[in-house]
């Protein structure tokens, strides 16, 4: 797989001398995989695997309904060359290729038919296309991983149908013997560590379990590590995404069925769920940082529905770890409010300049303001949609923080907190340019959100809706002209509610600048059908008291 010089030079300024090492003796391991395997199946031995009962998880897959993924294929889908020398053009986004191939039809092929030839023909068919370590689903560890556990799923449910048959058993073997050697010498580590290196210990697991290895419990303590080291003590997530949070929750969610050693009690996984289920908007997850599909297994719809049923939304919630706040608003709905953090060192790579970023959501749940978020980890918007101007938040001209790669950041950042209560929220940034403070009041009628740079003017402040809006309203206040209603800049920007598209409908910007030194910008958004200009001596009062 090719990048160019400047990937590689970014890359290695993030990484350690014990990486390097370990970069140098994975390389060694591909190589020799690849002489081992010689693009041929290993034969096995005898075949037989073990597979666990677990009753619950069949009644769950019963539940379900089938994950449906856009089926992208091109000529890179399926090509009998190792997969480190495959050339891959700028415009190719992999993981709309890998999603496709992550097995997630399996479970479904197995409880809703009466013997196992589908997923025999569609494994066989699968692995003749797929000679091993050749072709691009080889790229991502991570992804073999995801095929691992679906493949162990299906085999699970049946083995309680009674619909096994020895061919898919043996044929189960050759796949889980090859990716356990290909996850084993892949591993992420070091900078690349995160959301794959969980799944790749839950791959390794589900493969030496059925391999009859006497390491499973082992690789099931280190997923489980792994899953306690990846969540904050508030419950967020060290990458600072949701969406890959989520991903984290679910795969644990699912490993518990699998495994005696993985428990639904652990503290790590109930403080997990719980934040997790702030960020349920309309049965989705309200995508903060980087986000693809964020499935992989059919538990998904269950487990949305498992979150969303945990959250009390009356109640103010500080995620201070993550520097996350759901605060209820006056009118039945809620502002979701980030003041920090980038994401995890040395990369923050899934983090987004999000600081001082908000999003309102009706009382019926639904999503009203937002921002951009991923579309696609490839496209020339990528470096865009992470910045400043695509959120719904104050900001300068210029970040402060440099992408210097796709994933990865020059350094990190934080904003901060200076107080907050049921109704009140004051944060502030030090970016390079100078201080910029926001201030939210949630008002019985309207909510007010003030910003404000000293010593400087050359800042905007920005909000996403979804659609057009009566209900709001702009307003500055300076030493020269007092406060006075202002006409904001509207236009449509790009708004990605799923991974790999943007809505025929586009979000609206509504954007408005200070023109004078020390000038303060509010924003208002009305609840009720009140005098919009009633509002006028609050924002009067506090402009004096800024």
């Amino acid at each position: 797989m090719k990048k160019n010089l400047k990937w590689y030079v970014n890359r290695l300024k993030k990484m350690s001398f014990p990486e390097v090492l370990h970069r140098v003796s994975e390389l060694t391991r591909y190589k020799i995989n690849l002489m081992r395997y010689n693009g041929n199946w290993k034969e096995g031995v005898n075949g037989n695997i073990s597979i666990v009962q677990s009753q619950d998880l069949v009644n769950i897959i019963k539940s379900c309904v089938k994950l449906s993924f856009p089926n992208f294929t091109n000529s890179l889908s399926y090509q009998d060359i190792p997969f480190k020398k495959i050339k891959i053009s700028n415009d190719t986004d992999l993981r709309l290729l890998w999603e496709n191939e992550r097995f997630d039809e399996f479970p479904s092929m197995a409880m809703n038919s009466s013997s196992d030839s589908k997923i025999k023909d569609h494994l066989n068919d699968w692995m003749s296309k797929n000679k091993p370590l050749h072709g691009i689903n080889y790229i991502s560890v991570m992804e073999c991983s995801i095929r691992c556990l679906n493949l162990y799923v299906s085999l699970i449910v049946l083995k309680s149908r009674g619909n096994l048959s020895s061919q898919l058993e043996y044929q189960s073997y050759l796949f889980f013997k090859l990716n356990f050697d290909l996850i084993k010498s892949q591993l992420s580590l070091y900078s690349s560590r995160g959301n794959h290196t969980l799944f790749e210990y839950a791959g390794l697991y589900v493969c030496s379990k059925a391999l009859c290895k006497s390491d499973c419990s082992f690789y099931a303590n280190k997923f489980s590590e792994e899953f306690n080291w990846q969540v904050l003590p508030d419950g967020s997530g060290v990458e600072q995404s949701t969406a890959y949070h989520f991903f984290n929750i679910q795969l644990y969610y699912l490993m518990s069925f699998i495994s005696n050693d993985i428990s639904l009690s652990n503290s790590n996984f109930v403080r997990a769920a719980e934040f997790m289920s702030y960020f349920v908007v309309e049965n989705k997850i309200l995508r903060i940082g980087d986000s693809d599909s964020s499935k992989f297994s059919y538990i998904y719809d269950t487990f949305t529905d498992y979150l969303a049923s945990m959250p009390d939304f009356s109640k103010l919630k500080h995620f201070k770890n993550s520097g996350l706040i759901s605060m209820p608003l006056c009118n039945g709905g809620r502002l979701v409010f980030k003041y920090g953090r980038l994401g995890l060192p040395p990369l923050y790579g899934h983090g987004h300049y999000d600081f001082l970023s908000l999003y309102i959501i009706s009382d019926y749940n639904v999503l009203l303001s937002c921002d951009s978020s991923t579309y696609l980890y490839n496209s020339k918007e990528r470096e865009a949609l992470r910045s400043s101007q695509y959120h719904s938040m104050p900001f300068f001209s210029n970040d402060d923080i440099k992408q210097s790669t796709s994933f990865s950041w020059d350094k990190s950042k934080s904003g901060f907190l200076k107080n907050i209560d049921q109704n009140f929220i004051h944060s502030f940034y030090q970016h390079d340019n100078g201080l910029i403070t926001r201030k939210v009041f949630n008002e019985s009628d309207y909510l007010i959100i003030m910003d404000y740079v000293e010593d400087n003017y050359d800042f905007s402040s920005q909000i996403m809706f979804l659609n057009e809006s009566d209900d709001i309203k702009f307003f500055s206040y300076s030493l020269d002209n007092g406060l006075i209603e202002v006409d904001p800049e509207v236009s449509k920007i790009p708004f990605s509610k799923k991974y790999g598209s943007f809505e025929e409908n586009q979000s609206f910007s509504y954007k408005i600048r200070a023109t004078e030194k020390g000038m303060v910008l509010f924003t208002v958004y009305f609840y009720s059908s009140i005098d919009r200009y009633s509002v006028l001596p609050v924002l009067k009062r506090l402009s004096r008291e800024s």
